[in-house]
């Protein structure tokens, strides 16, 4: 290219020349012509006239071979940046000015689709991973994610781009997985069936390509090959929708009544989607830092425990949308999670001022007030929630714990039988229960919850210990003396006292 450009450069200056020395030759002509008519001495402007013509003609063809000889810089794309979150606006700044210090860096202009990408601008994204593309074809990241990018406004255009990735790289089973669902909408499906068939030999593991292939090999009416990739799917996935969606409508083909209805039954308490291994689009959908997906990490991290993390973001989030009373509420969690209960008592009331209804605000305000020995306000506040949402188990639970130690037994257990009634498996609830029974000294009842409670949790040491605890009061002491060596496996502390008393009683037994 640099070649070419400069051979062109060449040419132009060289035509140049030849039309100044032609203009010079006509231009003595001329004056030579004048002389011999003209009696007086010539003007000196005259004899440099011909120079003067030349110089401006040479002047006009440089300036002409600058311009075509420099390339202008690309137009790099932007969005209206005060339509978007501050945070979001100042991150697309910043790698549109790496794009411009460096418009000849791919990595520049991948790294801009990325950004644009991440936060649902998939046009301008589309443009920067094209750009990246021209500067290096061969990186395999700009490909893909240009397919992502495409499917949300060209899904012909993502097809042929996924055919270019394909060539660089033919062993991503995302990518495959991606092109066998193209080639799915567009009827071919013998070529998604290959893709799919593909992906799943690469990652034995792929979910998504197991449930591809039992939806396509149903629709084939091989019934039987169909069930081996579900079930296998639901293996993979346990918690996948779609797949017991697919397993439903199998199983009534089948003439299995009770496995279709069970299916269905979860469709509903399962998540939508399948967990997909694609470690490209997920790093990209890491990139974002709108409220959304800052939300989403702040959650990733309360559910692993890191609440100091989880509490950053909630604060920066409550900085961002101070008016938001879910946002309140959020913190004010995490807050009640770490003992900080005047600091989450100050969000949960924001959040009741900006939200009187609010059903969380008035739940987690409870929580606080039952910390502070504020029973009967904690109990109101309960109350106030359930009004909202009658069938919350949390909330049914905190508001029977509360009136079981205000003594009010009977309220109590109405508030805990309803959350059992809605959740028979739900851990806090029986174990809740099981401690207030043995309160009440109703050994018995107890060591039944506690059993249950480890039906779902068997590894909850302490449970072993309560109800090695119960288990001696009521004389059952072979089985406590098991309940109590596990919660010792577990780490549990063993009292003296139990421990005593379960060793006398068998003693006795003797």
């Amino acid at each position: 290219m640099e070649n070419t450009l400069a051979f062109s450069c060449a040419r132009l200056v060289l035509s140049t020349w030849c039309l100044v020395d032609s203009s010079t030759r006509r231009l003595r002509q001329y004056e030579t012509m004048k002389r011999s008519q003209r009696k007086q001495p010539e003007r000196s402007t005259s004899r440099n006239a011909p120079r003067i013509a030349g110089l401006v003609v040479v002047g006009l063809a440089i300036v002409a071979v600058i311009r075509f000889a420099t390339p202008q810089a690309p137009e790099v794309p932007d969005v209206d940046r005060s339509q978007l979150e501050p945070d979001v606006a100042h991150k697309i700044q910043n790698f549109r000015e790496s794009v411009e210090n460096a418009p000849s860096s791919h990595e520049a202009w991948g790294d801009l689709g990325v950004v644009f990408h991440a936060h649902g601008l998939e046009r301008e994204a589309a443009l920067c991973y094209q750009k990246a593309l021209e500067l290096d074809p061969s990186d395999f990241r700009w490909h893909y994610l240009l397919v992502h990018a495409l499917l949300d406004f060209d899904r012909a255009a993502a097809m042929e781009e996924s055919a270019r990735a394909l060539e660089v790289r033919s062993d991503y089973p995302a990518l495959l997985v991606l092109r066998a669902e193209l080639f799915e909408e567009s009827d071919a499906m013998d070529e998604a069936k290959a893709l799919y068939t593909r992906a799943l030999e690469l990652d034995p593991r792929d979910s998504s390509a197991e449930l591809a292939l039992g939806r396509l090999t149903m629709g084939e009416g091989d019934l039987e090959k169909a069930r081996a990739h579900l079930e296998r799917a639901s293996e993979l996935s346990p918690d996948a929708g779609s797949i017991y969606a697919a397993l439903a409508r199998l199983y009534r083909r089948l003439g299995e009544n009770d496995r279709a209805i069970e299916a269905a039954a979860r469709v509903m308490s399962s998540a939508a989607s399948i967990p997909i291994a694609d470690p490209l689009h997920i790093q990209m959908l890491r990139e974002s830092v709108s409220s959304t997906a800052q939300l989403g990490h702040a959650e990733d991290f309360a559910e692993a425990g890191d609440l100091k993390q989880a509490e950053s973001i909630y604060r920066h989030l409550v900085a961002l949308r101070p008016d938001d009373a879910a946002m309140r509420v959020r913190l004010g969690d995490i807050l009640l999670q770490q003992d900080k209960n005047p600091e989450a008592k100050v969000h949960y009331r924001a959040a009741l001022a900006i939200k009187g209804d609010d059903a969380a605000g008035h739940a987690g305000l409870a929580a606080v007030l039952g910390r502070e020995g504020a029973y009967d306000k904690a109990v109101s506040h309960f109350q106030e929630s359930l009004v909202r949402r009658s069938d919350h188990v949390p909330t049914l639970v905190s508001l029977a714990s509360v009136l079981a130690f205000q003594g009010h037994t009977d309220k109590a257990m109405t508030h805990y039988d309803h959350a059992l009634e809605l959740e028979s498996d739900n851990v806090s609830a029986r174990r809740s229960l099981a401690e207030f029974m043995f309160r009440l000294k109703r050994y018995r009842e107890a060591a039944a919850h506690y059993r249950k409670v480890l039906q779902v949790e068997p590894e909850l040491g302490v449970v072993h210990l309560q109800l090695g605890a119960a288990l001696a009061v009521t004389g059952e002491y072979a089985d406590a003396l098991s309940h109590l060596e596990r919660a010792r496996d577990l780490g549990q502390t063993v009292p003296d006292a139990v421990r005593e008393r379960v060793e006398i009683g068998l003693q006795e037994r003797k």
